[in-house]
């Protein structure tokens, strides 16, 4: 095949492959994709037990992160769907162990992905939480 052939096909495939919708899951690993009930023992036996203090504050770690880029997610976006991007103040350690505690209770099946999604909205942020989990 020569170079120009190829050229020309990779030109005339692209835009098709570009074209094609992009999904919107994502995978989530870490501390994110914690057990509500292993979380409640972490936040409750923290004081008490060191691995739980460890995992506990690695938890509230990920929930930090997890803000910082809901914060950013405007500038990374495809150009053309830009959403404005907000700012959501991420709350004190003891704040999120509070609030996850309380979901996690509420929600013994979810996960510490779904408490942080829950946090965000009640800061304020436009968060898409599925019928069940709020």
């Amino acid at each position: 095949m020569t170079r120009a052939l190829q050229l020309l096909l990779i030109c005339v495939t692209y835009p098709l492959q570009a074209a094609e919708p992009a999904s919107n899951t994502f995978a989530v690993s870490g501390a994110g994709m914690t057990a509500c009930g292993d979380a409640v023992h972490m936040i409750s036996t923290r004081e008490v037990n060191e691995q739980s203090r460890v995992n506990a504050y690695e938890m509230f770690q990920w929930v930090q992160g997890y803000i910082a880029a809901y914060n950013g997610r405007g500038v990374f976006d495809d150009p053309t769907r830009i959403r404005p991007s907000m700012h959501i103040t991420p709350p004190l350690r003891e704040t999120v162990y509070l609030f996850i505690d309380g979901y996690c209770r509420k929600h013994p099946t979810a996960h510490v992905i779904h408490a942080t999604d829950a946090l965000l909205r009640e800061l304020g942020a436009a968060v898409y939480i599925p019928k069940g989990w709020d």
